[in-house]
């Protein structure tokens, strides 16, 4: 046997141990992957362009379906002024029918009244431009630049409704609060007076001309504050300024029964505990204020009075030893 002949039968009984002779080797998949059909292998008519596309308008059609039929989950309408409040719902329901100086007053007023003074202002400027003459527009621009504690800015608002309605006991009432509101007590008694001389019965004008004359040092202010109570005899807040003005005054007595007419115990040591502190009377302060939190500890106003008063005490002790000779 030739050696090409012996390179033939070891070469075949090798392919018989090993499966193949390296010159004919299969390849790594031939050998550990069995050959045949893929088991997932997609089916022709799947891939058909015109199958897709029957496929994509019957699922639009059926979403089409399902949204026609669907209904939204059922939502809690939101609260507001516009549909709570029975006045402004039909003020601006009025308005919504035809705007008038008068209708867009009324809303004014409504918005004004909850406390929504932009809105306000909105409504009090849109029946100006509607009627320029409006004293009750400019009027009530100046209330809303009061209530926004920026009185200086409704001064000149006030004296623009007076110079179109100058016998209005309310527009001349709001330009004594204004002057007050700046500082100007004593302008403002005099508006005030002047309110009260055109309607006697004007208690909201009385009252403020004996507040105004407390606070102007007014040897009469008793006097006017009595009258005030007169013209209004349920007036809780002229009750309370007579008393003031008797507090202050050194009526004291007489103070406290006037304050305990129209309140409760802790309003009535509270309030004499206001007419002590205006008279630096600040142990006698400091007495009434602790009796307030102690007959109603939620009293927070009397709670931060009594931090006022101790605070005072401290400062008028410290000048005091300061001051005195060594």
């Amino acid at each position: 046997m030739n050696d090409l002949t012996r390179a033939f039968v070891v070469c075949v009984a090798a392919s018989l141990l090993a499966g193949g002779c390296a010159a004919k080797q299969p390849s790594p998949s031939r050998r550990f992957i069995r050959q045949g059909e893929p088991k997932n292998k997609v089916p022709p008519k799947a891939l058909d362009p015109s199958l897709q596309q029957d496929s994509l308008e019957r699922t639009i059609a059926k979403t089409r379906e399902l949204t026609k039929h669907a209904q939204p989950p059922p939502r809690t309408p939101i609260k507001t002024a516009e549909t709570e409040n029975g006045t402004l719902a039909s003020a601006l329901q009025d308005l919504r029918i035809g705007p008038t100086p008068a209708r867009q007053l009324a809303v004014a007023e409504a918005y004004r009244r909850l406390g929504i003074l932009d809105q306000a202002l909105d409504h009090y400027q849109a029946a100006r431009r509607m009627n320029p003459s409006s004293a009750a527009a400019y009027d009530g621009m100046a209330r809303v630049w009061r209530d926004w504690h920026l009185p200086q800015f409704g001064l000149g608002d006030s004296h623009r409704a007076i110079y179109f309605a100058p016998r209005s006991p309310e527009a001349l009432n709001t330009l004594g609060t204004i002057l007050q509101a700046l500082g100007k007590v004593q302008e403002a008694e005099a508006v005030f007076a002047k309110a009260v001389a055109i309607e006697p019965a004007a208690g909201y004008a009385f009252n403020n001309l004996c507040y105004a004359a407390i606070l102007a040092s007014d040897p009469e202010a008793v006097a006017t504050c009595r009258r005030a109570l007169a013209a209004s005899p349920g007036l809780r807040a002229t009750s309370n300024n007579l008393a003031l003005a008797l507090g202050l005054t050194g009526e004291l007595g007489l103070a406290q029964e006037a304050f305990a007419q129209t309140g409760t115990a802790a309003d009535t040591a509270y309030n004499m505990g206001m007419v002590y502190l205006a008279r630096r009377e600040f142990k006698e302060a400091d007495k009434a204020f602790r009796q307030a939190t102690m007959l109603n500890p939620r009293a927070r106003a009397a709670w931060q009075r009594l931090e006022q008063v101790r605070a005072a005490t401290t400062a008028a002790t410290t000048t005091s030893t300061s001051s005195s000779p060594p």
